[in-house]
């Protein structure tokens, strides 16, 4: 039963959107009665069961699937069959009334008589209608209830304040739209967005349709409502289309909004972000109207958005009064016809901003009023206020503040809540939003420091580089990770991660790691989030990368035989989803890395183990966009790591002939995620060589670093595919050690900062983490040995700070009966200092460079589309 409602809809309530999609700006005839006066003609078809009062006493209950169930057969729907059209107008039973198709009839159940139902149009019902009324929607009012949104995880705070005469009540509302530490009173690693709506709406709604001389409906239609009933069970998609047969309905939809907007957003950043927020609805009052009822309502939204910016304060107070008017009609669905809003009134008032250098930000809040017939159809308009502040340091002026207020109308058709999937919107017309106020309001100069910093989390200046101003430290972090990783000093079983999070802290993850860690650029622990089913293990946290909505996206090892799950998280580290996902037999649980692509997805890419590798791109939302497979004909080939550059994902891996060495291989997707650019390369002297990680590089380059069966490698490829250069930094070739690289980053003069784990695996000395500098072309300028004595260290991700440093995480391995802790350091970048850190040893370590010619060749991989399932699944945090 779920398929077929959303079926019957899709094709039927598309006619139904012009109870209020529609609109005519044409002027009214002279002799036309007076527009405010209200207008309802109407004539029934005869084969439209009209329920009356006797009727709905015997309704006993109505859910949201479109059943209906009544402790007798009503006499008004005596012999009633599947594909019958029922109506009944607004009533205590029935709030929103009765439009409905019958699907079923069940007599002789536990219920005396139980109907199951799908919307209808109007036309099915009507034979001609004509109506016009005009009301003042004011959703701040007394008697109009407000139910909080789908805010979880946000924290809302709604505030009422009621004042006397039109547009003075208001409703002051109080967003926290991230929280980095789940502490809502530490305010310094928050966005908080504050919005005061105030005013209402003048609307005027016109509706005409008429069959013409046709007096009975016709048989062609009665037949195809039979059908499609008859289909109720099945989900087949019907042979015909009803809104094909029946006439035009047009309406006439004016609306005036009169709001007055406070708009104030607040918070530090250090990456970008956007989100958009359904903070709720106002339910007003019903409007019965003959036959008809119509449900206004008015949904709460918000919109915040922004740039890196380490600290913003934005806001203005408006009131404005505009008039607007779209018209659209069933036969041109898809064609609205929009008069241009014309502005009769308005005033801005700015506040002044608070904004560090870099800073961008916009707060938009504004209110959608909904005018449902029969609750799954209706006409919308949203009035809005945008306060919008940008900042560059090297302008004058610096800062400028733009406010706009803007509208949108158009018609949505939604479904009653549906089994499973619940209440989802089938159509969605909307004219282009229309800004009648947008302009700069304030404007500003800055006081720019001689050595202006970069934008938050972008790194040092070349200067701060050079004058680090913080003083270096080593620490045990505890947490809750797998030791026996660091023990061997290999990354066979995954390889470390290590990214920034909007709130200026870092999240650590990794195969060793039972959960996310949340560390502060001092070194402590903010939170660790694990999850687990339950009564079930906890799970490793394999990847996490930031969100476009300020949240967390977190690539989790799988409970059971699915390939991987996505858990999406907020900054807090509270759940809100988590989906499981299964792929070919051999593909499950051979997971390797979640990458951002340029947008708000998601790619996800692994092995399976017939020999070639697996790409899933998903929404921001865990939907699935494609499943595909990659290949080589005549070789081996496994995804491991991923970037985005220059706006594409590029991916690199292993690749391997039949009877050759295993090779890197990177290549570029397009936007079908089809490989364009390809290249392999590798050492002929070397085994092989296996990619760890990979960060974009200048002009949509991109370098990877990894091991080379010995040593470590780190190479630059260009956009075009070409290999730039190829350098393998080791510990002497004679030396039975390990080295292998596993983090990488630009530093802002020319060069490269990297980290690896060692092992010499002829002494008993346990594995230790060397972090080195390179020039551009890859040639060691200092390098430097850390350890922690007695213990096995490994594992490092490295991240630059802004202040001159470098940031490493690393798992020690077991000691005082834990089975591995978390270590963080940070040090001088430009040479590796770390001070009188006690944690941590660290000694000078000379790196040798492994002169090799290398080979490239042809990388042609070819992708097929792949099966792929995905469920929900419950996991707690722990």
């Amino acid at each position: 039963m779920v398929a077929f409602p959303r079926l019957l809809l899709s094709g039927l309530v598309l006619v139904a959107a012009a109870a209020g999609a529609g609109c005519s700006s044409e002027e009214a005839p002279e002799n036309a009665p007076a527009q405010d006066a209200d207008v309802l003609e109407y004539e029934l078809f005869a084969s439209t069961r009209q329920l009356g009062d006797a009727d709905l006493a015997l309704l006993t209950s109505s859910d949201e699937t479109g059943v209906l169930s009544f402790s007798a057969e009503p006499p008004a729907l005596a012999g009633v069959a599947p594909g019958q059209v029922i109506l009944a107008p607004a009533s205590a039973k029935t709030p929103a009334g009765l439009l409905r198709v019958v699907l079923s009839v069940e007599r002789g159940t536990t219920s005396a008589f139980v109907l199951r139902t799908a919307a209808a149009p109007l036309q099915v019902a009507f034979r001609k209608l004509h109506v016009r009324m005009q009301r003042t929607a004011e959703p701040y009012a007394p008697d109009t209830s407000f139910v909080v949104g789908d805010t979880s995880p946000l924290t809302l705070r709604p505030q009422y304040t009621l004042a006397q005469g039109r547009g003075d009540r208001k409703q002051t509302y109080q967003i926290v739209v991230y929280d980095g530490d789940g502490d809502v009173k530490t305010t310094n690693d928050q966005i908080e967005l504050d919005a005061t709506l105030g005013g209402g709406f003048d609307y005027r709604l016109e509706t005409d349709l008429s069959w013409g001389i046709v007096d009975t409906l016709p048989k062609v239609v009665t037949d195809c409502l039979e059908s499609i009933a008859k289909l109720a069970t099945s989900g087949e998609k019907p042979s015909c289309k009803v809104q094909d047969l029946l006439p035009e309905a047009k309406t006439t939809f004016h609306v005036d909004p009169f709001v007055t907007l406070d708009v104030n957003a607040r918070g530090a950043a250090s990456l970008a972000f956007e989100k958009d927020i359904f903070v709720g609805t106002v339910h007003l009052p019903p409007v019965p109207f003959g036959p008809i009822a119509f449900e206004p309502t008015v949904d709460v939204l918000a919109r915040v958005e922004g740039g890196a910016s380490a600290r913003f304060d934005v806001g203005a107070f408006a009131s404005a009064q505009v008039e607007s008017s779209v018209t659209m009609s069933t036969k041109t669905p898809g064609a609205p016809q929009v008069s241009p809003p014309r502005l009769k009134d308005y005033k801005v008032e700015p506040r002044q901003p608070t904004v560090d250098l870099h800073a961008s930000a916009k707060a938009k809040v504004g209110a959608r009023l909904t005018l449902a017939a029969y609750g799954v159809v209706g006409p919308y308009a949203t009035a809005s206020g945008i306060a919008e502040i940008s900042a560059a340091p090297l302008e004058d002026p610096c800062w400028k503040l733009r406010f706009a207020f803007e509208t949108e109308l158009g018609a949505r058709v939604k479904t009653p809540a549906l089994p499973v999937i619940g209440s989802i919107d089938l159509l969605n017309f909307r004219a282009s939003p229309i800004r009648p106020i947008d302009e700069e309001v304030a404007r500003g100069s800055c006081i720019v420091p001689p050595d202006p910093p970069q934008p938050p989390g972008s790194g040092p200046t070349p200067r701060t580089y050079q004058s680090p101003t913080f003083t270096p430290w080593a620490k045990e972090l505890g947490g809750s990770v797998d030791g026996a990783f660091s023990q061997t000093g290999t990354f066979r079983l995954g390889f470390p991660e290590l990214v920034p999070s909007i709130d200026g802290r870092w999240v650590a993850a990794g195969p060793f790691a039972f959960g996310l860690h949340k560390i502060d650029g001092e070194g402590a622990l903010t939170w660790t989030s694990a999850l687990a089913p339950p009564e079930g293990r906890v799970l490793r946290a394999l990847r996490s990368v930031p969100t476009a909505d300020a949240g967390i996206m977190a690539l989790v090892a799988p409970p059971g035989i699915e390939a991987f799950v996505l858990a999406k998280t907020g900054q807090s580290g509270a759940v809100e989803w988590t989906r499981a996902y299964s792929l070919p037999e051999d593909c499950t649980s051979n997971v390797n890395h979640l990458v951002r692509d340029s947008g708000s997805g998601f790619l996800v890419v692994g092995r399976c183990t017939a020999g070639y590798g697996w790409m899933v791109h998903v929404d921001e939302r865990g939907d699935v966009v494609r499943a595909r497979t990659i290949h080589e004909q005549g070789s081996t080939v496994e995804p491991i790591a991923g970037v985005t550059s220059d706006g594409e994902i590029v991916v690199a891996g292993q690749v391997a002939r039949s009877g050759e060495l295993e090779q890197t291989f990177v290549t570029r997707l397009d936007a079908e995620d089809r490989p364009t650019v390809s290249t392999a390369f590798h050492c002929p002297e070397r085994i092989s060589m296996q990619p760890t990680t990979m960060i974009a590089a200048e002009s949509g380059g991109v370098t990877v670093v990894g091991t080379a069966n010995g040593p470590g490698f780190i190479a630059r490829v260009r956009k075009d595919g070409v290999l730039g250069f190829a350098r393998f930094p080791n510990l002497g070739l004679g030396v039975a050690s390990d080295f292998i690289l596993s983090s990488v980053a630009e530093l802002p003069v020319t060069g490269m900062v990297f980290a690896g784990s060692t092992r010499n695996v002829s002494q008993d000395a346990p594995p230790s983490v060397i972090v080195a500098g390179v020039d551009s072309g890859g040639r060691t300028i200092w390098s430097n040995r850390y350890a922690v004595p007695g213990r096995a260290l490994a594992i490092p991700a490295l991240r630059l700070t802004d202040d001159g440093g470098v940031l490493v995480t690393a798992v020690a391995g077991p000691a005082n009966g834990r089975e591995g802790d978390l270590f963080a350091m940070k040090m001088h970048a430009k040479d590796g200092n770390l001070g009188g850190a006690t944690a941590v040893t660290s000694s000078p370590v000379a790196l040798e460079d492994y002169v090799c010619q290398m080979a490239t060749r042809p990388f042609a991989p070819e992708v097929r589309d792949v099966v792929i399932t995905t469920k929900e699944v419950v996991l707690q945090r722990r």
